[in-house]
């Protein structure tokens, strides 16, 4: 076979054999190595030696991996040699049994390369030691100086003492009071003149540079000993704090200066010098063709041209792209992320289209059967979110249940819609409308709009579509037929009677005798503390109010319109089943400001440039979506 593996493994093969010959001929395994060294190839076929020798001199943690490896390798060999020297009959075999067998390793008569190293010594051992820095670690109060007095368990002070003064210990005289308060001074003032002597011999230590560290908290303070040194530059302390003392973080600060508007001209052009130099070194990150943001952009046209196809907008995507719309522009093209959150909703939007009456075994059956669509990281994750799935059934099936006590019926589920909206209409006018029916085939077979002309097309489908008798749903009192219960387990989740007057689509009309409700079924946490208010203007259930409107919800009476309502069933309700907040029905004053919005989202959407609601959208973390792409980038590797 052909392969890179099949040809290491015959040039593995041959050294083998070259090695059995050699050892057959008497070789040493001091020269067995050798022969070994000199076969070996990397995986390219070229000689191992030259390849590690590459890897060695190039920056990087790899040089470093290597590095150990030829440690290793020269140690090898010199405890062959010393082998080969020591037992000169012995086989190869009987040194590979010693050092499989060794537990200690070979002593080095070489002295050992200390230039990658750092020395630890106390003061009193770095006497005739000269370094190129030198840290001071730990200078704290009470820790240095140290004058805590010496000998006190044998008194050895007394023989200083006595050899100072010449004289001899009297063992049964006695010393006054003053005189042993004396003697305690005397030689605490040696002991603080003993610690000076040994600060001055660690200062005295280092070459070019002395680091001195001490901490000053609640519970720590500096030693004395640090007013004899400068005070700290502040700006070199925080250059240094904020990047990491690496060649990455040297090329950080450097590019750092580099574009900082307010760094002075002399500072910018040394940072571009430094810049230079770890570029030509080949350090990631400082060649400017290694950054992000200098190229030109690829394109700088419109994202959609509405006189080539109308601009499409989903119900969902109006709130989006007001909330934010360089988050929208990201998703929409491809940028965003799905959860196993968002697919449990999906399951639940399809098991309330497939099980329009609410069987709580139909619900799970739907559910159950879809499981397996859903992605997860572990096992337990999709039976903790399988038993959840369960609870929102529930919920969902108490909200069924309370629809069919209202005599309610559903006209329809997922019913979807298409609407072509003019995008040149003057600003005192209104937007004209025209519906797209199901049997059009393409989105400019619509009855009305010129050729040339340009549009928006909103499409969309209604979760659920609920037809009431009048004076019935929204959470109507209503007096019970006898022995009939109407209090429900969700009723507590209302946010209000809104929408119950039961009025028509269009305002002043007569009030007919059933009336329409399109549903948007919600599961994610984001909408828990929805209310009336908050959805007075949502986007998304005007656009179903407006489908119904227009005729494009089959077996809804655009002249029945109730308005739309909002039901969430959510995992972190309390106390309740679900929550419900409502819209009102949509007349002509609403019909006309909500299409003026939907042109000026269009109009947003088909632009070139996408805004980052930074203040009320982006720092969130839940947005990470758009939040990355507000921040600098530094660079490609």
């Amino acid at each position: 076979m052909d392969t890179p593996e099949a040809r290491a493994a015959e040039r593995l093969a041959t050294t083998l054999g070259v090695l059995h010959g050699a050892a057959g001929l008497g070789a040493t395994a001091h020269d067995l190595l050798w022969v070994a060294w000199d076969r070996a190839r990397d995986g390219g076929g070229g000689p191992l030696a030259r390849a590690w020798h590459e890897l060695a001199v190039a920056p990087g943690t790899l040089s470093a991996e290597i590095g150990h490896a030829l440690d290793a390798l020269v140690a090898l060999f010199d405890a062959a040699k010393r082998f080969t020297e020591t037992s000169p009959h012995e086989t190869a075999e009987a040194f590979l049994r010693r050092i499989a067998d060794s537990e200690v390793p070979e002593d080095m008569l070489m002295s050992p390369d200390t230039a990658e190293t750092v020395t630890l010594m106390t003061p009193a051992a770095a006497l005739g030691t000269q370094f190129e820095a030198v840290v001071i670690a730990g200078a704290q109060d009470g820790v240095w100086p140290n004058v805590r007095l010496r000998g006190d368990l044998l008194d050895t002070w007394r023989l200083a003492e006595v050899a100072g003064s010449a004289g001899s210990i009297d063992a049964g005289a006695s010393e006054s009071s003053s005189a042993k308060v004396s003697g305690t001074l005397d030689r605490r003032r040696a002991a603080l003149h003993d610690e000076l002597r040994l600060l001055v011999r660690a200062v005295s230590r280092a070459r070019t540079r002395l680091v001195v560290t001490a901490v000053d908290d609640d519970d720590r303070g500096p030693s004395p000993l640090l007013a004899f040194f400068p005070e700290p530059d502040e700006t070199d302390e925080t250059a240094v704090s904020e990047h990491p003392l690496t060649l990455r973080g040297l090329v950080a600060r450097h590019r750092r200066a580099l574009t900082t508007p307010m760094a002075g001209a002399a500072v910018r052009a040394h940072a571009a010098g430094q810049l230079v130099v770890l570029a030509r070194a080949g350090v990631p990150g400082a060649s400017p063709h290694q950054w992000y943001g200098l190229a030109e952009s690829s394109s700088s046209g419109p994202l959609r041209d509405p006189l080539r196809a109308p601009v499409p907008v989903s119900p969902s995507g109006l709130g989006a792209f007001d909330a934010c719309g360089l988050d929208w522009a990201i998703r929409a093209l491809g940028g965003g992320t799905r959860s196993w959150s968002a697919g449990i909703g999906t399951i639940l939007h399809a098991a309330m289209e497939e099980v329009p009456d609410g069987d709580r075994a139909r619900l799970q059956a739907v559910v159950d059967a879809r499981w397996g669509e859903l992605d997860f990281e572990a096992p337990w994750m999709s039976r903790k979110e399988q038993a959840w799935a369960g609870v929102l059934i529930d919920r969902l099936h108490a909200y069924l249940q309370r629809f069919r006590r209202e005599e309610g019926r559903t006209a329809g589920a997922e019913a979807r819609f298409r609407l072509a909206i003019d995008l040149e209409a003057a600003p005192e006018e209104i937007p004209a409308v025209w519906p797209i029916r199901e049997d059009d085939t393409s989105s400019r077979s619509v009855a009305g709009p010129p050729e040339g002309r340009r549009l928006a097309l909103l499409s969309g489908s209604v979760d659920r579509i609920e037809v009431y008798p009048d004076g019935r749903g929204e959470g109507v009192e209503v007096t019970p037929e006898p022995g009939r219960d109407e209090s429900t387990a969700g009723d507590a989740g209302d946010s209000g009677p809104a929408g119950a007057s039961g009025r028509a689509g269009v305002s002043g009309e007569p009030r007919p005798a059933e009336r329409v409700v399109v549903v948007d079924l919600k599961t994610g946490r984001s909408e828990v503390r929805v209310t009336d208010e908050k959805v007075a203007d949502d986007a998304q259930l005007a656009a179903y109010q407006l489908a119904l409107l227009e005729g494009l919800l089959p077996g809804a009476d655009p002249q029945a319109n109730a308005g739309a309502r909002l039901l969430v069933l959510s995992k972190t309700l309390k106390g309740t089943d679900y929550r419900l907040a409502r819209q009102a029905p949509m007349d002509a004053v609403k019909r006309a400001s909500f299409l003026s919005t939907i042109v000026e989202v269009a109009e947003g959407m088909a632009s070139a440039r996408f805004d980052a609601k930074v203040d009320t959208h982006c720092t969130e973390d839940r947005f990470a979506v758009c939040r990355i792409h507000t921040i600098k980038a530094v660079s490609a590797s």
